[in-house]
This record gives C-alpha cells, sequence and structure tokens, in this order.
C-alpha cells in the first residue's frame, strides 16, 4: 500500500503537466509571449529534442529514440517503485516518483505531438535560459533530490 502514494505523486505530476500544457496551447500561438515577470514569460514553443532543448534538430530522427528512452526510463521507474519502495528511503521515493512524472509527462507529448511544449522562459537581457515546463522541473528537482540523498547517504 505504501507505494500507492508514489504512484498518486506521479498521476498528480503528470496532471498538473498536462493541464499546463494545454492551457498554454489553447491560449497561445506558437512563439507567442505573455510578460509575467521582467526576467520570466509565458510562451509557447514545441520542443523536438530532450530537456532544455538538447538534441533539437530539424532531421526528426530523434523523435524515436526520444520516445523509446522516456519508455523504457519510465517503465524502469515504475517497476523500481513497485519492487523497492517499502525498502527505499522517502526521499528516494520521492525523487523517483518525480522523476517517473516528468518523464510520463513528457513522454505523452512526444507520442501524441512529436514533440514537447515548453513554456516556462527565464532570460537576463540577451541571455535566455532554455525554455521547459512542469515536467521538466519535476524531472529536474527529482534529480537533484536522488543526487542529493546519494551523496549525503554515501559521506554518513
Amino acid at each position: 500500500m505504501n507505494q500507492l502514494r508514489w504512484f498518486l505523486i506521479i498521476l498528480i505530476i503528470v496532471m498538473l503537466d498536462q493541464f499546463s500544457k494545454g492551457w498554454v496551447v489553447e491560449n497561445l500561438y506558437l512563439y507567442e509571449r505573455i510578460k509575467i515577470l521582467p526576467f520570466f514569460d509565458i510562451t509557447l514553443l514545441h520542443n523536438t529534442g530532450a530537456a532544455f532543448s538538447f538534441f533539437a534538430f530539424e532531421s526528426g530522427n530523434q523523435r524515436l529514440p526520444l520516445i523509446l528512452i522516456s519508455f523504457f526510463v519510465s517503465v524502469f521507474l515504475i517497476v523500481l517503485l513497485i519492487k523497492d519502495a517499502e525498502s527505499s528511503s522517502f526521499s528516494q521515493n520521492f525523487s523517483i516518483s518525480l522523476i517517473a512524472g516528468g518523464a510520463i509527462g513528457n513522454l505523452i507529448d512526444r507520442i501524441i505531438e512529436g514533440y514537447v511544449v515548453d513554456f516556462f522562459l527565464f532570460y537576463y537581457q540577451s541571455f535566455y535560459f532554455p525554455a521547459f515546463n512542469i515536467a521538466d522541473s519535476s524531472i529536474t528537482v527529482g534529480m537533484v533530490i536522488f543526487l542529493l540523498d546519494n551523496f549525503m547517504i554515501k559521506n554518513r
């Protein structure tokens, strides 16, 4: 029963991710920007690459490998939660749930659209951080927690 909470976290992340992407797609044109703060806009971008637009090139040959990688990572993480949630720490299970939720959120986009919808855009003057979404944020936060937790365990 302990696994149920981790799958609920995954489901919440996927739902927030898909809802937010749907809202952006319904309310903005491609490349349109809404200024929120002097350093932050909401925009609509299509990312054919991996997180933060890595491997986003025009050929389209990256679509199937990225779908397969996302699928197998998602399955691996879910199996890990099913198998090891009872014996793993809260932080390990939480980080795995965040990563899995983000991977599944972006996987849905890749399968349905062929690209991932990105919309958070941070910048300072002429420097722009690559646009990202809730799924990317979830993966990043999950990885930071995972790495910090493993680093802290090894140094105790």
